[in-house]
């Protein structure tokens, strides 16, 4: 049985590893506000980069996010 992190997970790996967050919704069947908190909780872990665009976020799996969502003071891991 796979956790609702883990869910999410398989669903942002299965679209390229981000999704709006508007798609999580729809495809997960829980309300926005669900989803806006187990984000929450899964970006506070580290597992995940939401980033706003427009009235909507994009939700980026760790690691698969765009050079301009990273913080300018993270530092590159080579």
């Amino acid at each position: 049985m796979l956790t609702d992190e883990d869910r999410i997970r398989e669903l942002l790996t299965t679209y390229g590893g981000r999704m709006k967050q508007a798609d999580v919704t729809e495809e997960t069947d829980w309300s926005k506000s669900t989803v806006s908190r187990k984000l929450s909780k899964m970006e506070e872990k580290g597992l995940i980069t939401r980033v706003q665009v427009g009235r909507g976020n994009l939700v980026f799996l760790s690691g698969y996010e765009p050079e301009t969502a990273k913080s300018p003071f993270e530092q590159e891991t080579d």
